[in-house]
């Protein structure tokens, strides 16, 4: 019942010209072509936009600053979210996100192949883990994400595997002061350290906790694992602080 047919076959006649589909059949068909929105430089954007919603109002430079990523990505990033309707004009009153839990869902969705497999990561043995626990990660330029934080966020969670986001610099700090050496090929029984490097400066990623990455990427990495403990608190950290 949309576009063109003209069919005279008597007794049947159809005749359709220039019919749109309905607004919420052109909705749907959107969501699920991906654009540049869902891709890694527009996983970052979204990624910032989630964090802090009050960016959407900001001026698309100020948008590639916080993102990373060029002035001409934002626009083809924005002009997507608006097809899809995440992003709705509101006049005078500016715009805003819409169906945030919809657009965290397929951001949730895109997160282990278009931003996690894209950073950075090495893996490692420390030498005294409780050290390592025990130390003040800020003062290294790094923060915890993984288990540790989602430990520091909801005390629910006893972590095994342990994770660090760390710049250059900050890694080979780390790599340093706590003697970390690179894990071995098939080497088991041993406390595994994974340092990833952050999708942007650590700063803007920074969670309300000291030492510890912001809730949303805590989340993400927790549902990127089929351990049924971290689904569990998952679902915690998504109750209390990304409702």
């Amino acid at each position: 019942m949309a576009g063109n047919a003209h069919l005279n076959i008597p007794p049947f006649y159809i005749d359709i010209r220039g019919k749109k589909p309905p607004q919420e059949h052109q909705i749907q068909h959107a969501r699920k072509l991906t654009g540049k929105a869902f891709q890694p430089k527009g996983m970052k954007l979204i990624m910032m936009l989630l964090l802090k919603p009050e960016l959407v109002n900001q001026p698309m430079r100020v948008l590639a600053e916080q993102a990373e990523i060029a002035v001409g990505t934002v626009k083809q990033v924005l002009d997507d979210l608006k097809q899809l309707t995440f992003i709705l004009d509101k006049g005078i009153k500016g715009v805003v996100l819409n169906e945030k839990d919809l657009l965290l869902t397929k951001w949730l969705d895109a997160y282990p192949h278009n931003m996690e497999a894209k950073l950075e990561q090495r893996l490692y043995v420390p030498q005294d883990i409780e050290q390592l626990r025990n130390a003040p990660l800020d003062k290294y330029g790094a923060l915890w994400g993984g288990e540790v934080a989602a430990d520091a966020y909801t005390h629910y969670l006893t972590p095994k595997t342990y994770q660090i986001y760390a710049d250059a610099e900050a890694h080979k700090a780390l790599l340093k002061t706590f003697r970390l050496r690179r894990l071995r090929a098939e080497e088991t029984g041993v406390n595994i350290l994974k340092i990833v490097e952050p999708p942007v400066v650590l700063e803007k990623i920074k969670g309300a906790l000291p030492s510890c990455v912001a809730p949303l990427l805590v989340y993400a990495e927790l549902l990127n694992s089929d351990d049924l403990r971290n689904i569990d608190t998952a679902k915690r950290i998504y109750r209390d602080y990304l409702v």
